[in-house]
């Protein structure tokens, strides 16, 4: 655009400058010639102004479609921004709704703790006195148990003694084999050397084959 007016600008020089040589009283030039040149100028003045008007058009028609493509960026950034704000909106109305969901669950867990621990004081009440019994029962079992392990103790005392005395009595022998002891028979007969020993009136370990023993 600023080339095509310096054009112009330049033809409008020429022109005036070819208008004062056809003035002056020294003029050599043939009219035809200057003739020729000046509509020669004209045409290429009318050319550039012709020109210089389709420019304008032509910058003006970019003009309207930047304009156009401005206002379509505004409509877009403003739709956005309404997207944008409904969003928060929702989000914000969703926050709020689950902020008040867990307020109201807040308040239920804690009058459940209350009614557990209302119950828990109740159940160790209970189990307090569950456990006074239990430990006195346990005390009452203990005494009887001692009792009935003392009676038990006495009559198995009474019954061993009474077995070693039917034995006494009774006089059972044993005759010793090869490769027997008293440790062995004792052993098989549910006694010890010593009384071996006491009841045959032995005064070693020593014994020996088809040796007839008591057996107390």
């Amino acid at each position: 655009m600023v080339s095509r007016f310096i054009s112009l600008s330049s033809t409008l020089v020429a022109m005036a400058l070819l208008t004062s040589c056809l003035e002056g009283p020294d003029l050599a030039y043939d009219e035809a010639v200057l003739e020729e040149e000046r509509a020669f100028l004209f045409d290429d003045l009318q050319t550039e102004v012709a020109d210089s008007r389709n420019a304008q058009r032509v910058m003006r028609k970019e003009m309207e479609i930047l304009e156009a493509r401005l206002k379509q960026q505004e409509e877009a950034i403003d739709n956005v921004a309404v997207a944008i704000g409904e969003k928060l909106e929702g989000d914000l109305t969703g926050i709020e709704v689950a902020l008040a969901a867990l307020q109201q669950r807040q308040g239920q867990i804690t009058a459940d703790l209350r009614e557990l621990a209302q119950s828990h004081g109740e159940q160790s009440l209970q189990l307090g006195q569950a456990r006074a019994q239990i430990v006195a029962l346990q005390g009452g079992l203990e005494s009887n148990v001692d009792q009935f392990r003392k009676a038990l103790d006495a009559q198995l005392a009474l019954i061993q003694h009474q077995s070693k005395e039917r034995k006494a009595t009774t006089g059972v022998t044993y005759k010793v084999k090869v490769g027997d002891s008293l440790e062995k028979i004792a052993k098989a007969h549910k006694t010890s050397p010593e009384e071996i020993k006491k009841v045959n009136q032995l005064i070693t370990d020593l014994i020996y084959p088809d040796q007839e023993l008591k057996i107390p």
